[in-house]
This record gives structure tokens, C-alpha cells and sequence, in this order.
């Protein structure tokens, strides 16, 4: 809210013990004191370690860089598994969770790149500058994979793209990312 809103005692208890995760469990926070200079250092090199432990080292296969083998490995047997419409329907979920939801693919992809390069400034460390330079071209390899996998989505892949080498695209971005991933934890930060 731009400005104090006063709402009724029923309204604030509903909103301070909401249901779901994470339940508010009818905790209410406020700040006490801004600083007038905030240092963005550490929140930015924990962010950058924390993703990099996210790509790379959670141990279940859904996750990271082993969630999109997961992913390739599974889209390259769906239409013997669930045939041809349903193979249609699950490629175009799966481009709709890339592209339009925002749960990974592309667009993060840019945007993570677009704070690597504030993050080098920030952090004087022009090899994320770099780095953010590859990750923009891995988010045109996942842009790429949502076209062609559109294409044969809707039947109209001019060079008879199969559901085998669309999982072969996501292999290769999974090496793409697991590379980049692996230099992105290397730089001293």
C-alpha cells in the first residue's frame, strides 16, 4: 500500500493467519530502523553460491541441472508412453512452465544474467560480466528448444523435429548450464 489502510479486526486475522505455505502463523513484521546505506555485497555472493548449490549439488534428479536430464530423459519416451495427443499436451505444458509461468528456462536465464552483470559492478569482479555474456547465450538455447518443441507441438516442424531431439536440445542445455554452473562457483567472490 502506497499510503496507511485502516481494514476491520476479522480482515486483519484472516490475513495474519492465512492458510497454506508459508502460513503467516499470525506473525506480523515491521522495520524499526533503515539504515541509510545498505552494503549489497553478501546478500549478492550468497545469492550467486546459493544458486550455483541449487544448478548443481541438490541430490534428487529433479532438481538443477539433473532436473532437465530428468526432463529430457522423460520427454524423449512420451509419445511411446502416452501417445501422440497427450505427448502434444505435455510438451506444450512443459513449454508453457518455461516460457509463460516463469518457472525456469529462458527468461530466467536473461534475468539472472542481467544480475550478474550489476553483480560484477558491484562486486568489482568483471568475470561475472563475462559469465552473465554465456548465460544469455544458454537462454538462447532454451528459447530455441521452446521453438522448435512449439513447432512439433503443433505439428508443424518443417524439418521433422522428433521428441528424440528435442531431449537431445535439453541435453545439451543441461551440459551448457552444468559448465556454467561449475565456473560461476569457481569465481572468487
Amino acid at each position: 500500500m502506497e499510503q496507511v489502510t485502516e481494514i476491520d479486526s476479522k480482515s486483519l486475522a484472516q490475513a495474519r493467519f492465512a492458510q497454506g505455505f508459508p502460513a503467516p502463523k499470525g506473525k506480523m513484521y515491521y522495520p524499526v530502523n533503515v539504515p541509510k546505506t545498505v552494503s549489497l555485497k553478501k546478500g549478492i555472493v550468497d545469492g550467486i553460491k546459493q544458486t550455483c548449490h541449487y544448478m548443481l549439488k541438490i541430490p534428487l534428479p529433479m532438481f538443477g541441472v539433473k532436473g532437465i536430464r530428468f526432463l529430457a530423459k522423460r520427454l524423449a519416451k512420451y509419445p511411446e508412453k502416452v501417445g501422440g495427443r497427450k505427448a502434444a499436451l505435455y510438451l506444450g505444458n512443459v513449454i508453457r512452465m518455461q516460457e509463460e509461468i516463469g518457472t525456469g528456462g529462458a527468461g530466467f536465464r536473461f534475468i539472472y544474467a542481467a544480475f550478474l552483470r550489476e553483480a560484477a559492478q558491484v562486486l568489482e569482479k568483471p568475470e561475472l560480466k563475462t559469465l552473465a555474456g554465456e548465460l544469455t547465450k544458454i537462454g538462447d538455447s532454451w528459447r530455441n528448444f521452446a521453438f522448435e518443441a512449439g513447432r512439433v507441438c503443433k505439428a508443424r516442424s518443417a524439418n521433422g523435429t522428433s521428441y528424440q531431439q528435442l531431449a537431445d536440445l535439453l541435453m545439451g542445455i543441461a551440459n551448457e548450464e552444468e559448465i556454467f554452473f561449475k565456473k560461476l562457483a569457481q569465481v572468487k567472490l
